[in-house]
């Protein structure tokens, strides 16, 4: 697991790391960006492929077990996932989770959630981390 300590726990006294969860059909780069995340100190869980249902029900089975930070979301996800449709949905069920969409694609595709609040950001393909950092 990856993660950047936010603070001393009150209880433990040991450090805590903010949780990124991952969501991306796009093996490789979902390693290294999560690589990437645990060497600059945060904790990262990924989802690349759902095992079972679909991926909005993958994403709500880490979240029913795991204390998650923000999610990185991409776009378009192999087979039927379409991340504006999955951000607004998780929305509705945790609307305090911080959500970024991710996309390869082409920016005037993606609809803007930030007005309705939905997602907090939005990256093209590729990004540099420190542009993530800036956000969270």
């Amino acid at each position: 697991m990856l993660g950047r300590p936010i603070g001393p726990e009150k209880e433990m006294g040991a450090m805590t790391k903010e949780l990124i969860l991952v969501v991306d059909d796009a093996v490789d780069s979902t390693e290294m960006l999560t690589q990437g995340l645990e060497i600059d100190g945060y904790a990262a869980a990924r989802i690349c492929r759902p095992v079972h249902g679909s991926w909005l029900d993958a994403i709500y089975d880490v979240l029913a077990h795991t204390h998650v930070d923000l999610i990185l979301l991409d776009t378009q996800l192999i087979p039927r996932g379409y991340g504006p449709d999955l951000a607004r949905t998780l929305h509705k069920t945790y609307p305090d989770l911080p959500i970024v969409l991710t996309s390869a694609g082409r920016v005037e595709e993606v609809p803007d959630l930030r007005s309705e609040r939905v997602i907090v950001g939005f990256f093209k393909k590729p990004f540099d981390l420190t542009e993530l950092y800036r956000l969270i």
